[in-house]
């Protein structure tokens, strides 16, 4: 993208985005059933911000050091907000859902990041340089596949970078890292009221089974147990979130998340 892109779905009719024939796709470095996702790569800072709303994005591929990010990759750019979308099923070398560097700060709020694959780190984020941030997002089901033991392998991975998480969900993730931990390398005061699995450091964040639905068109939604309700953050939450949620629910009531 060399300048603005504008694709804005509706709940329940996003814009789709995916493979000519995602039946081919496995997580591995063929191209069969695979694209190369969507790239910002140094593009003008003069042009109007991009915006992606209610999208699906699918069996993308960042495959080698040319093509890092599976679904969404920016590079140099930041003037981007990706909301109420799913980044699913994409598989990349480092950031199989979204990779940032070069101080890259693109803003994803009330999205779904599910069972994407990295080869070497961040199953779902991979920032180099970079300073994003993930407001009420759902990170589960996502697969770091590298095989040491001892190399920093997560779903969130920060390489001097600095991103906010506020309100998200870490769950039900995977890789074979030596240390049970799933955000790698973050700062402490950035990172609050999340619940994440194996805990994180951080204002009002917890490690509890969020108690998904696990069933219906919105299985990873919060069921009527969940801890995750109203635990959301209390700042400006009606500014940085949209209205409605993915299943077309609002996301604030009472001003509470």
């Amino acid at each position: 993208v060399q300048g603005r892109l504008l694709a804005m779905g509706e709940a329940g009719s996003p814009v789709r985005f995916d493979a000519a024939a995602p039946a081919a796709f496995a997580p591995d470095s063929s191209e069969q059933g695979a694209w190369r996702g969507i790239r910002f790569r140094s593009t003008p800072e003069n042009q109007e911000p991009s915006l992606l709303r209610f999208c699906v994005i699918e069996h993308a591929k960042g495959i080698g050091p040319d093509h890092p990010g599976g679904a969404l990759s920016f590079i140099g750019f930041s003037r981007c907000r990706i909301e109420n979308s799913i980044l699913r099923e994409n598989a990349a070398d480092f950031g199989a859902a979204a990779f940032c560097s070069r101080h890259a700060a693109p803003e994803f709020a009330s999205c779904l990041m599910e069972g994407n694959f990295a080869f070497e780190s961040g199953s779902a984020l991979y920032c180099l340089d970079a300073y994003p941030r993930l407001i009420a997002c759902t990170l589960v089901d996502n697969h770091d596949l590298n095989p040491e033991i001892f190399d920093r392998a997560g779903v969130v991975v920060a390489m001097l970078s600095k991103p906010r998480l506020d309100g998200c969900v870490i769950w039900g993730n995977s890789s074979k890292y030596v240390l049970d931990e799933h955000v790698l390398r973050t700062k402490p005061y950035y990172p609050t009221c999340n619940d994440v699995e194996y805990g994180l450091d951080g204002e009002g964040n917890i490690a509890a089974n969020p108690e998904f639905t696990g069933e219906g068109e919105y299985p990873w939604a919060p069921g009527p147990d969940s801890p995750c309700i109203d635990a959301g953050p209390v700042d400006e939450p009606c500014e940085s979130l949209p209205d409605l949620d993915l299943a077309g629910a609002p996301r604030v009531l009472d001003g509470r998340v």
